[in-house]
């Protein structure tokens, strides 16, 4: 995959690879212009992108869009699942986005890839049972068993690409909702990852099995008691114009 090495290459070698995949050049471009930044002009090409976003940000969007290549399955029912997986995925990738980007302190675009990447350990167990369709038992009973089996899988399956991921990043997989879990002193990327899960479930059914926000470490490494209610809306609301922003392009 392309992204596992343009983050250690000049940018006119990163530009020129891109290239290659008119696709994945014109998916890059749509998210650069879309709500998702706020650049001052419209971006063009591939070297607008490096220009404005820098290369780190755009190594980090190029493997979102591969990622959806991993969204895959055959069997109808299980494929709507994935479908709500890799939307769920983005919606949460989109809320670290936000929450990165209001509190300061984490790279906003490491936050877009880690929040994206909090639930893959569900991809090989639907490609699992994609491949004995009719044969395993129901996606509900699947279900019941992705808590307990999606942090080991996830990791197996990141190791498995070849992407080099950090340590940070591998660790979404163990604790992004481990809503008790101290990462240290400092925020850190995991916590931001906390945050926008325990967020991205607001309003749901599983909103009554939820700790109370201002209960979680992640929300004491706040400065400034910065995570009121007040900012919770502004957080979702701000999601919500980018999620629909990136959905248009990448679902």
């Amino acid at each position: 995959m392309k992204e596992a090495i343009i983050h250690d290459l000049p940018a006119s070698e990163v530009i020129n690879i891109i290239q290659t995949d008119a696709e994945l050049a014109q998916k890059l471009i749509q998210l650069a212009n879309s709500p998702l930044y706020t650049s001052a002009s419209e971006i063009k090409s591939c070297e607008d992108v490096v220009s404005c976003l820098g290369l780190s940000a755009t190594a980090n969007l190029v493997t979102c869009i591969t990622l959806r290549q991993l969204f895959i399955c055959h069997d109808k029912q299980l494929m709507a699942a994935m479908q709500n997986l890799w939307r769920r995925s983005l919606y949460v990738s989109c809320l670290s986005f936000v929450l990165a980007e209001e509190v300061g302190e984490i790279n906003s675009d490491d936050a877009l890839l880690a929040g994206l990447m909090s639930d893959i350990g569900v991809i090989p167990l639907l490609r699992f049972a994609d491949q004995y369709a009719g044969e395993l038992p129901e996606i509900e009973q699947l279900e019941k068993v992705v808590p307990f089996i999606r942090a080991p899988v996830g990791n197996l399956l990141l190791n498995s690409l070849g992407f080099g991921f950090s340590e940070d990043l591998l660790s979404i997989q163990l604790h992004s909702e481990d809503w008790r879990y101290e990462s240290g002193g400092e925020l850190s990327l995991v916590d931001i990852v906390i945050l926008a899960k325990l967020h991205s479930y607001f309003g749901s059914q599983h909103t009554y099995q939820l700790p109370f926000i201002n209960t979680i470490p992640a929300y004491a490494k706040l400065k400034n008691g910065k995570l009121t209610p007040d900012f919770s809306l502004n957080v979702l609301r701000q999601a919500s114009q980018r999620i629909k922003a990136v959905i248009d392009v990448l679902a």
